[in-house]
């Protein structure tokens, strides 16, 4: 209604819209929506299609969604009309303004002239609408001059307290109208694949149940997976964690757990490939374990959420080919984390990413993405230090605040260099969606606040491009409408990659930069960082011990970087801590058995000890004698053990001086990492061989002197008794 005609409405005009109100179509209805009380309303207003997303030069705007009626009485003659605001936004801060109003705030005015009337909608019920809004009946509102416009619907009914002027359930959204002469806008919009990755101690994912509700069509992944098969799928940039792909390729496979089985002949000619270090090594894990029962079958819960892995990575192996794919260090590492309890974790994920996109056979640009886009002065000194070159996103809402002497030089910048960094300055406010009370992260809501985002820019003199980031929860988003909506002839899309190396670079210091404090923000643990770090070191250990494995260091290093993911803020610890303890039993199973006591009748002799794999795969492991100074073990330089076997091992011992040595032998890998198993075995040494000797000399002396003696005097006899025999008589 026009204002003029408001203010000069009187007592009876007040009364005579009383009496219209009541009729099925409300057409005296037209006053602005006013301030209500109430938090919540009896009916809810949804919005979920907009076409065009901004006011034609021609033609009409039709706006289709949905009532549903939440009380639990039955609404009468539910007027669906549309709703604009005569002045419009024209700043950014304007928008930010907006989205802090209030759900019931008067935004706008009616639109009488394009009202649909529901006759009934039940308690509980959903009912469908459409509207068709003529430019005419805009501009008859005030709508003209270019900005960005609120734009909505109101549904106002007869409920049991009768009918009023006041909406009884609102929807709003925004509404650009593009100058004749608009600059053409370059937009990048960011969409990002993360998720918590949590496995539990056989290295398994854990929660399999979330899985599923993530990967089905209208879940978060599921929705993702949509815009990526969609038209739009290569108009935007992807935010990707390669330890979310690597999950959901698990799952597809069954979600077995760490794989302990030797690797097949082809990959088994090096052991050395499987510690973690390979390009080559295969992101996914065996579906094979060893140590379990063959004969089980995955549960039906498992099932199902492998067959929507297996369709949701093909779907999404498949789109990123050839997409503008920008790298998170694998995991999604916490940066701020890292850098006060870690930095050279930084490397290991940011290596390990590069080896599994490789893997795939996916081309990737590496990006720096700090949760909510928050660069800290902690998490800037890691980065300056040990990856400069690759660009970090960051909320614009760390730029100079206004009459800042830092802001004078800068309008709406693509590309900041501050502290040694390249900054790309991401739109944050578009990151909570539109302005409600309906869906904020719906498809159309948000796709409205990308657009009057980037017509504001179009409106600046300088035109930059317009960079905004989904939110990484965008459970309600219809990925359809975001898509397509996105699709304007004054918007074109661009890849994150081209806008930076394209854009002008603004030289801003940091200390200028609104820098958020470390102590303010949630943070994963030292001991988190410790015990990733010790699950990576176990997990090298037992492929060093499992003969012919080339997988399972890879396996536990990923598990351990999923550990320190920015999601797992504020999640219970522990993951990496119970795969330490699930590693540690298995290497107690292999344990070793020696005799009691050794004793030594000479300098040297040889004892055996016993080596049993209780384990059903080989083990190739080392003896490793620790010994106290005077004695010297010698053992083989490994022993192989069959699965469920034992071995013999045989041993030399060689001692310098006499009495009890004390000695341990312990089982280690290759490297002579210990196992953790361990036999004490004393050695008692007595230099008893040289009496012996002397004995046997002195007895042997003797014996061969009484044989001599005796054979002289035999001798003598004889010759003494042929003298006799021969002489005269």
């Amino acid at each position: 209604m026009p204002r003029a005609l408001q203010r000069a409405l009187t007592l009876p005009g007040l009364l005579l819209i009383t009496l219209l109100v009541a009729l099925p179509i409300p057409s005296a209805t037209a006053v602005v929506d006013t301030h209500r009380a109430e938090a919540t309303t009896p009916l809810t207003v949804a919005i979920t299609s907009l076409t065009p997303g901004a006011i034609p030069k021609n033609g009409p705007i039709r706006v289709s969604g949905t009532v549903t009626n939440t009380d639990t009485v039955t609404w009468l003659d539910v007027g669906i009309s549309p709703f604009v605001s005569s002045t419009p936004m024209t700043t950014s801060d304007e928008l930010t303004a907006a989205l802090a109003q209030p759900a019931d705030a008067e935004v706008g005015s009616r639109i009488l002239t394009d009202v649909v009337t529901i006759p009934t909608i039940l308690p509980g019920q959903s009912v469908s609408y459409t509207l068709t809004v003529k430019r005419s009946d805009l501009e008859a509102e005030g709508v003209g001059a270019p900005g960005v416009y609120w734009f909505g619907v109101h549904a106002l009914g007869t409920g049991p307290d009768g009918r009023d002027g006041v909406a009884d359930g609102r929807a709003r959204t925004f509404l650009p109208l593009l100058a004749k002469s608009a600059t053409p806008i370059s937009a990048t919009v960011i969409v990002p694949v993360r998720a918590t990755v949590t496995r539990n101690g056989e290295g398994a994912l854990a929660d399999v149940d979330r899985w599923s509700d993530l990967l089905e069509p209208d879940g978060r992944l599921g929705r993702i997976l949509t815009l990526a098969r969609g038209p739009a799928g290569h108009d935007v940039s992807w935010l990707v964690d390669p330890a979310v792909l690597a999950a959901v390729q698990q799952l597809a496979a069954g979600n077995p757990p760490r794989p302990l089985a030797p690797a097949p002949a082809e990959d088994a000619s090096d052991d050395d490939q499987g510690d973690g270090s390979s390009p080559d090594a295969s992101p996914s894990p065996s579906p094979e374990d060893p140590d379990a029962d063959d004969g089980d079958t995955p549960d039906e819960a498992t099932q199902k959420a492998a067959a929507l892995a297996a369709d949701w990575w093909a779907g999404m192996s498949h789109a990123l080919q050839g997409a503008d794919v920008l790298a998170l260090p694998y995991g999604d590492l916490d940066l701020t984390g890292a850098a006060l309890h870690d930095t050279s974790v930084y490397k290991t994920a940011r290596t390990r990413g590069d080896e599994v996109f490789k893997a795939w056979g996916l081309t990737t640009t590496p990006v720096n993405a700090p949760i909510a886009g928050a660069l800290d002065a902690d998490t800037a000194g890691l980065l300056r230090t040990a990856d400069a070159t690759t660009p970090v996103l960051v909320t614009n809402s760390m730029l100079p605040a206004e009459g800042d002497p830092s802001a004078t030089a800068m309008a709406d910048p693509t590309l900041v260099r501050s502290a040694d960094l390249d900054l790309v300055p991401v739109s944050s406010d578009v990151s909570t969606g539109g302005p409600g009370p309906d869906d904020r992260l719906a498809g159309t809501a948000l796709r409205q606040r990308i657009l009057a985002e980037a017509a504001l820019r179009s409106l600046s003199a300088t035109g930059e491009p317009v960079v905004v980031q989904l939110p990484t929860r965008w459970e309600g988003v219809d990925a359809e409408q975001l898509a397509l909506g996105l699709r304007q002839p004054w918007l074109s899309p661009r890849s994150l990659s081209s806008t930076v190396t394209s854009a002008p670079v603004t030289a801003i210091d940091f200390d200028h930069l609104q820098v958020p404090d470390t102590n303010d923000r949630q943070v994963l643990s030292g001991a988190t960082f410790a015990a990733s770090g010790d699950l990576i070191r176990f997990g090298r250990t037992l492929q060093h011990v499992l003969t012919g494995n080339t997988a399972v260091a890879d396996a536990t290093l990923d598990e351990a970087l999923a550990d320190l993911s920015y999601q797992r803020r504020g999640a219970p610890t522990g993951g990496a801590s119970g795969s330490v303890f699930a590693i540690q039993a298995l290497l107690g199973r292999i344990r070793v058995q020696a005799p009691r006591a050794v004793t030594l009748s000479g300098s040297s002799g040889r004892f055996a000890a016993t080596v049993t794999n209780d384990l059903t795969q080989p083990v190739t492991v080392t003896l490793q004698p620790l010994t106290d100074e005077g004695l010297t073990i010698t053992t083989p330089k490994a022993v192989e053990i069959a699965g469920g076997a034992s071995a013999t091992v045989l041993m030399q011992a060689t001692h310098a001086r006499v009495g009890v040595h004390s000695a341990r032998l312990v089982l280690t890998d290759k490297d002579g990492v210990h196992l953790g198993t361990g036999v004490e075995v004393p050695v008692r040494a007595a230099q008893v061989s040289k009496i012996i000797w002397l004995f046997l000399a002195v007895g042997c002396g003797l014996l061969f002197g009484a044989i001599i003696a005796r054979l002289i005097r035999r001798v003598r006899h004889a010759r003494r008794g042929e003298g006799e025999e021969g002489s005269p008589a």
